[in-house]
């Protein structure tokens, strides 16, 4: 049965490209209640070689809230990417995080916003100056691998009170992108990116490559403590590692600020 909002028509096959060696089928709702949940109705032929996309455009009950503040920066747009499940990528599990926090980097930068504007707090909430502009949840039940991404592309207040400052596209680049463009970046970037990450790459070596350099001095704000101190990268149950003054700390998450 289709996961679908009332009165909304149940998503057809809305397009299919190939990018690499794969083929992606893309699923478009008017409405859902939830972008997950309606990506599940699409993974019954998923492969190595076919993944599935799904997006909406409006969303009925937002999923993005923890204790009562927002994740998601408002008017976010999302993309739902489906992939099949393997056991061989449970070891190299932790490392997908980072690897989509790339990819959204990716993507920022494609559409033409400052490079060292761009920040990412541990994995994958990425922000511009500071202020929260995406996010990313991922999941599986064994058999697909859901990696859902939104990012803010109009301003709009839907009056949800959010842990951390709030920007969009639309504010940073002084005008609204279109949907599909941003869909275009965001997809290509992705399936770079994983493309390097099932050939065997080192997504924390690039992450660091990317945003801050192993060995250099750093701010990490982990709630309200803010540390600073010389990054030494992260271990393998994916905290990162800072050395405060001869002190080693470890953080399960928190926003590296090389800036």
């Amino acid at each position: 049965e289709e996961t679908v909002a009332e009165n909304s028509r149940p998503a057809s096959l809305h397009s299919s490209q190939k990018v690499g060696d794969i083929t992606l089928s893309r699923y478009h709702y008017d409405a859902v209640d939830s972008i997950q949940e309606a990506a599940t109705n699409h993974q019954g032929a998923l492969d190595e070689t076919h993944w599935s996309l799904t997006t909406a455009e409006t969303y009925t009950k937002n999923f993005t809230y923890q204790n009562g503040h927002s994740i998601f920066p408002k008017r976010t747009f999302f993309a739902t990417y489906s992939l099949p499940f393997s056991q061989g990528l449970t070891p190299r599990l932790i490392l997908l995080a980072p690897t989509v926090g790339l990819a959204m980097v990716d993507t920022l930068k494609a559409l033409g916003i400052e490079e060292e504007s761009i920040g990412l707090q541990w994995p994958y909430t990425l922000l511009v100056w500071r202020q929260t502009i995406g996010n990313c949840l991922i999941r599986s039940d064994g058999q697909a691998l859901q990696i859902t991404i939104g990012l803010a592309i109009e301003t709009e207040d839907d009056g949800v009170p959010s842990e951390n400052s709030l920007t969009s596209l639309e504010e940073i680049l002084k005008s609204k992108p279109s949907k599909e463009t941003v869909l275009q970046t965001l997809t290509n970037s992705l399936l770079a990116r994983l493309d390097s990450f099932f050939k065997g790459s080192d997504p924390i070596q690039a992450y660091c490559d990317a945003l801050v350099d192993i060995g250099g001095e750093v701010t990490v704000l982990a709630g309200k403590q803010q540390i600073t101190g010389i990054f030494t990268g992260v271990n393998e149950q994916g905290f990162l590692l800072l050395d405060d003054s001869g002190t080693m700390r470890k953080f399960p998450t928190g926003r590296i600020v090389p800036w």
